[in-house]
């Protein structure tokens, strides 16, 4: 009897096998030319899973009506370990978060305005601090460079 019960595990880890090697070929042959939309080996995944999930209502509904089968068992055992596993990843996946917010300070923001009518510049911070003001050649304002010697 325990024969039956591995076979039915061999025969289901062996599609899984075919199909996921499936997907990894025809990766590795096509690629993933369109990177806005799915390419062929998510297309062949996709129906691998859904192939695995038919599997499961048809176990079941086979289970239900002609009893306790140990191939059936077997059969339903890695499907169910497969398709949940599938089902976890991609809902991790799905809410991972994007990672932790990133806070501007305000005054890290540099604007520089230019008047070429006028030939002089601004470099203003986020706080409306006026940090370097030149006007033609000369530099009216630096705050940049505050404590330090020339």
């Amino acid at each position: 009897m325990t024969g039956l019960f591995t076979k039915g595990l061999i025969r289901t880890i062996s599609y899984y096998a075919v199909g996921f090697a499936s997907v990894y070929l025809s990766y590795v042959i096509f690629g993933h030319q369109y990177i806005h939309g799915p390419g062929l080996h998510h297309l062949i995944g996709f129906l691998v899973l859904l192939g695995g999930v038919i599997w499961i209502v048809y176990s079941l509904i086979r289970l239900l009506y002609n009893g306790y089968d140990k191939i059936n068992l077997g059969s339903l055992i890695v499907n169910l370990i497969v398709i949940s596993g599938a089902v976890i990843y991609f809902s991790i996946e799905i809410n991972k978060e994007t990672g932790a917010e990133t806070i501007t300070n305000k005054e890290d923001i540099i604007t520089i305005y230019k008047d070429s009518s006028t030939n002089s510049a601004t470099v203003v911070n986020g706080l409306g601090d006026t940090l370097i003001l030149k006007v033609g050649d000369s530099t009216i304002i630096d705050k940049t460079n505050l404590g330090e010697k020339n």
